[in-house]
């Protein structure tokens, strides 16, 4: 199984199963049948062994927090959620663990929170944080229930506070792009909205290896000023968005259409503004055009002589600094 030779494993867990029909191993064979299944997205294999087990009076009870779990993996695999929710809460109740029940409480506070249960899922979210975690499931329950916090109550004060407390730490330079992220959320809830492009921006540049957090927060920007709307400025942040996108995302190919209307729409402005500029300059008399063309040009020597004198400040910046 680990060594994902599913097909080798199944019949393994088919021989247990058979070979020791009597002894309670039977299920653990059986169980670990159904969650090869799941691997390989044999959905109906798998149905027929949840009816198998589920049905069995004798299925032990040591062993039920991880059957409703592949249970829920089977219904999250079929987009059924609200069966996920109610097989998560039954593996919770069954599953002795602590790191294991706060992690499935975790995803439960997920469920809620897609569903808009914003209420059950900051309750969830607080539960794992009171079960002491390990340290990333406890900063990705802060961030979310950071999220879910009232802007106008005394908690949204705090929840902004702790995680600007936390975008100081140390020990969280590796998650600075998800704590921006979260800091922009609570800014435009708060109806912040240069606020919160400022710390889109700070997620952008703070996201080295995650790019998948990249991708959303350039996502976020590109949402903005399509709002605004900037659709320039929204082109280039989906653009940048695709760049950094996994194609496996859910709404990739919607993100990539809207993206390439975008593309158009600019090509399309952009030639109007440059047909529209021809007629001014045409409708301009002699004396007029030529004061133009030469303040064009003499910002254009301007812009030349900025940009050499930037580039010997810094080089002189770099001697410095290597003396």
């Amino acid at each position: 199984f680990y060594k994902r030779e599913y097909l080798n494993a199944i019949e393994t867990f088919q021989f247990i199963g058979g070979r020791y029909g009597k002894k309670e191993i039977r299920f653990d064979a059986f169980l670990w049948m159904l969650r090869t299944y799941n691997e390989m997205a044999y959905v109906s294999e798998s149905q027929n062994m949840i009816d198998f087990l589920g049905n069995d009076p004798q299925f032990p009870k040591r062993l039920k927090g991880d059957f409703y779990a592949s249970c829920a993996n089977l219904d999250l695999m079929t987009n059924n959620e609200e069966k996920a929710i109610d097989d998560l809460t039954k593996s919770i109740i069954f599953t002795k663990k602590r790191l294991v029940r706060a992690r499935y409480i975790f995803i439960l506070a997920q469920l809620y929170q897609k569903q808009g249960n914003d209420k059950k899922a900051k309750e969830l979210y607080e539960k794992v944080i009171s079960m002491n975690p390990p340290y990333e499931l406890g900063f990705n329950a802060e961030i979310n229930n950071a999220l879910l916090s009232d802007v106008n109550s005394k908690n949204g004060s705090v929840s902004k506070k702790k995680l600007i407390k936390m975008s100081k730490d140390i020990k969280n330079v590796d998650y600075l792009d998800q704590i921006y992220y979260a800091l922009a959320g609570i800014s435009l809830r708060e109806g912040n909205r240069d606020e919160a492009i400022d710390y889109l921006h700070k997620s952008t540049k703070a996201s080295k290896s995650n790019v998948n957090q990249k991708a959303i927060s350039f996502l976020k920007l590109g949402k903005i000023y399509f709002d605004i709307p900037e659709y320039k400025k929204a082109q280039q942040y989906y653009d940048s968005t695709v760049v950094f996108l996994g194609k496996d995302h859910p709404d990739y190919t919607v993100i990539l259409a809207k993206r390439n209307n975008l593309t158009k729409l600019i090509r399309n402005l952009n030639i109007i503004a440059y047909e529209d500029s021809l007629q001014r300059v045409a409708g301009l008399s002699d004396v007029q055009r030529n004061a133009l063309v030469d303040s064009l040009i003499q910002k254009e020597k301007d812009d030349k002589l900025a940009e050499k004198k930037k580039q010997q400040e810094d080089k002189n910046k770099m001697q410095n600094s290597n003396f």
